[in-house]
């Protein structure tokens, strides 16, 4: 199924506050599957050079009522490089300059923890 440019611009301004919206950029600017987009790691993101590697994928299993979800390698079988358009990459950008944000301003407002209290010295006997 494909759509045009104005719905697709539709879809990003309605999702764009939420959590799916950069795998809604990825699936739609790039072709990427829904499995690889959840396997899809930071490592293999390269912002530098416009770049991202699908080295895996994942898979929903049902077994017996419990839900799991395990990786495997990607659906050829191969790694494959694709190709990051602008609007990707500055997505992608703004997207970790916001986790990072959030990240750190969770870890200022933490106490800051106690030394370790070294446990007692013995002499030797």
């Amino acid at each position: 199924m494909r759509i045009d440019a104005p719905t697709t611009a539709t879809v990003f301004d309605a999702a764009r506050e939420r959590r799916l919206f950069i795998s809604l950029v990825l699936a739609a600017l790039c072709g990427l599957r829904r499995g690889e987009i959840t396997a899809l790691r930071w490592r293999s993101v390269d912002l530098e050079t416009g770049q991202l590697a699908v080295i895996a994928s994942t898979e929903q299993l049902d077994k017996k009522g419990a839900n799991s979800v395990r990786e495997k390698e990607a659906k050829s079988g191969r790694a494959r490089t694709v190709a990051l358009p602008s609007l990707a990459v500055e997505e992608l950008r703004r997207d970790l300059v916001n986790r990072l944000t959030v990240f750190l301003q969770r870890r200022a407002a933490e106490p800051p923890a106690a030394p370790a209290i070294p446990p007692a010295v013995r002499p030797p006997r």
